[in-house]
This record gives structure tokens, C-alpha cells and sequence, in this order.
């Protein structure tokens, strides 16, 4: 497992928050970093169940980012979102 940059910030009770609202995976991707935070539709954007940092460049794609972030937690996501920074070539974000 690769070293996170920030702390994970987890509810005791995510699986049921998860279970009994919409759940948002959003992420914000730059050149240095990938945000990551799931939140729930009740308690909003203040009160993330789960949020952390890793490093970009530890990562071959934003899969693999997301799939450790979301590492054994039994989740339904609803929805994503993701910012994305830099150039749009031919469609497509690029390095």
C-alpha cells in the first residue's frame, strides 16, 4: 500500500450511512495530488464520511486511486464527480 498524504477521516458508521442515502464519490485531480471524499446526500459537503490526498504520480490512473481509497469499504456509490486540471487534447485530459 502506498503512503496516503492525509490523514483518512472515516465515520464509525459508514456502511449505514451509505446504505441509507445517496452516496457521491467526488475527487479533485491535479498535477501533484488526487482529493478524494465520499459524502452522503443527508449530511452534505460539511460532513464527509471518508475524504483523503494521494499523490498523483504513485498512480497509474484514477482507478487505481479510487480503488485504493475505497479499499474493503462496502459502498454503493451513487454518484461521481471529479475536477480535473490541465489541457483537454483530442478529447481527453492529458499529463
Amino acid at each position: 500500500m502506498r503512503p496516503r498524504v492525509a490523514a483518512v477521516h472515516r465515520l464509525a458508521n459508514l456502511a449505514d450511512a451509505a446504505v441509507s442515502d445517496g452516496v457521491l464519490l467526488a475527487g479533485d485531480i491535479v498535477g501533484t495530488k488526487v482529493a478524494l471524499g465520499l459524502y452522503s446526500q443527508r449530511q452534505g459537503v460539511g460532513a464527509p464520511l471518508l475524504e483523503t490526498e494521494f499523490p498523483s504520480a504513485d498512480y497509474p490512473s484514477l482507478g487505481s486511486v479510487v480503488r485504493e481509497f475505497l479499499g474493503d469499504e462496502k459502498v454503493r456509490i451513487d454518484r461521481a464527480c471529479f475536477a480535473v486540471a490541465g489541457p483537454v487534447i483530442g478529447g481527453g485530459g492529458r499529463r
